[in-house]
């Protein structure tokens, strides 16, 4: 991995979206090659650089320390949602 691809800014600030994902290496292979992602780190969780975005894949799990009263958790029910991410793709990038 290159340290100056990881999304950790010298300055200013970077937003990350992070998805909770039932399956992360499937997850992964869907943003590297629809929409053209670098994977930064490959584990968990999975980092990819999209474009000016960066995804933060993560499987899930019980509470930590930082945050005793969250846990997360992918979708249980495919066809719900509770975000989601907007990718608008100018027409002649097709």
């Amino acid at each position: 991995m290159n340290p100056d691809d990881f999304p950790a800014p010298k300055e200013g600030f970077v937003i990350t979206h992070v998805l909770v994902v039932a399956d992360q290496g499937r997850s992964r292979d869907f943003y590297r090659s629809l929409l053209g992602g670098q994977v930064v780190l490959d584990g968990d969780p999975v980092i990819i650089k999209v474009a000016n975005t960066w995804l933060t894949l993560v499987a899930g799990g019980g509470p930590t320390d930082d945050k005793p009263g969250v846990s997360l958790s992918p979708p249980a029910d495919p066809s719900r949602s509770s975000g989601f991410i907007n990718v608008r793709v100018a027409e002649d990038s097709r």
